[in-house]
């Protein structure tokens, strides 16, 4: 079996204070470790910091450096991508084309296509047609090989707000996952709650964040706000088990994690 840990929205600040949001991925990285199967490699999608500060994304790859995994990171809409290439490992934010990085890494069997696609300054994502245009020649390389495709956006409307922002390429993306059998999963963050929607042939979800947030409930007429719990996904492909499955873990108040 290989095992992928998504963490998402770790949102991490430049020095310490109350409720640091530091401590709680610390916390995910812990208990990535204490998993009976520990995960061949993580993915964080986006959101590493709160406000794009070098000593903010030090603090990050300080923490990260603790994994027992190697580990992946894409920009999310609180991210800067110019200050992620200078201070992150090149080896964990992949290739550089136009300035956007890209992740192609193999953990275990599992093929990992990690895509930035956030589009400044507007909070949501989109999906141009050249980067479609390597998108599919990523995926016709290895059509045999289990993918997992992660963004920070998702591209389907997770919320009912995000109908508001649309994203540009989800359509197309959406047809291309379709002729892409070999791609089980399609990763996300950015709303920091759980939703799921099916693109193609795969199951698109989005995961909580790391550290526990206040997020508006928009699924119904009006406004609400609810209270999530930090957590993070894993998602395992087992042949032997019918190939793809994903549960996600929550913290408690003493910083202990339960599968729910």
């Amino acid at each position: 079996m290989a095992l992928l840990a998504q963490l998402t929205d770790t949102h991490i600040v430049a020095k310490r204070s109350t409720g640091d949001t530091a401590s709680y991925l610390a916390d995910a990285l812990r208990a990535l470790d204490g998993l009976e199967t520990r995960p061949d490699a993580i993915v964080v999608t986006g959101d590493l910091v709160d406000r794009p500060d070098p000593d903010a994304y030090a603090r990050f790859a300080e923490i990260m450096a603790s994994a027992s995994a190697p580990w992946f990171a894409i920009p999310g809409n609180h991210d800067d991508r110019r200050l992620m290439q200078r201070r992150l490992p090149a080896e964990s934010i992949g290739t550089i084309v136009d300035g956007r990085a890209t992740v192609d890494a193999l953990a275990a069997g599992i093929r990992v296509i990690a895509l930035d696609v956030t589009r400044d300054p507007h909070p949501g994502g989109a999906l141009e047609p050249s980067a479609l245009a390597r998108l599919a020649a990523l995926l016709d390389e290895a059509p045999g090989t289990p993918t997992v495709i992660a963004m920070h956006q998702p591209p389907y409307a997770a919320l009912r707000v995000l109908d508001l922002l649309r994203f540009p390429g989800a359509p197309d993306f959406s047809e291309l996952v379709a002729r892409s059998p070999q791609v089980g999963r399609v990763i996300c963050g950015h709303v920091h709650c759980i939703t799921h929607a099916a693109i193609g042939g795969a199951l698109a979800m989005t995961a909580p964040s790391t550290a526990p947030q206040r997020v508006p409930e928009i699924f119904e007429p009006g406004l609400r706000i609810r209270r999530e719990r930090a957590g993070f996904a894993t998602h395992a492909y087992d042949p032997a088990r019918g190939g793809w499955s994903s549960v996600v873990y929550r913290r408690d108040d003493d910083g202990r994690y339960e599968l729910v």
